[in-house]
């Protein structure tokens, strides 16, 4: 199953230079990334706020037609940013888990049935998965609680 990823998490593992973990831990999955999470990212990348070197497997999508029009009916209807409905669509249309920290988008897109990932999920996938142990999960976590002004909480109880 493919992986489609919004700008949120994407910046994260970027600002703390740990993308190449994703494709790692999503082995036999492409990572989708929509247009308008691109442009955001390049946005960044221009204004020297991240670096962004995608590592194999990173895949920037077009969205099909049936795709942009539910990515425009989602955001008329939710007013969430045009990444997160873009996501949201791809992630309807192509049977692909959504990577998202957001609660809003969340929601949305349980309302589709689409699986989803936050930030500490994916965390914990990487310890259970034994690509990091539990000591360098703590140390990303705080790395990323001080590079990205995010605040990880239960930790302790997602690496149980």
């Amino acid at each position: 199953m493919d992986i489609v990823i919004d700008t949120d998490i994407l910046s994260t593992f970027c600002k703390i230079d740990k993308l190449h973990l994703l494709p790692r831990l999503f082995r036999k999955s492409t990572i989708i990334v929509p247009p308008s999470v691109y442009k955001e990212i390049r946005q960044a990348v221009r204004n020297r706020k991240l670096h962004y070197s995608p590592p194999p497997r990173f895949s920037r999508a077009t969205l099909r037609p049936s795709e942009r029009k539910l990515a425009r009916e989602i955001w008329n209807r939710k007013k969430l940013g045009l990444g997160d409905c873009e996501c949201i669509a791809i992630a309807h249309n192509r049977k692909c888990i959504l990577l998202t920290n957001d609660g809003q988008v969340q929601r949305e897109a349980d309302s589709f049935s689409i699986d989803h990932m936050n930030l500490p999920l994916i965390l914990r996938e990487l310890w259970i998965t034994r690509l990091s142990s539990k000591d360098q999960i703590l140390e990303l976590a705080t790395e990323i609680e001080n590079k990205d002004s995010i605040r990880i909480k239960n930790l302790g109880l997602l690496l149980r």
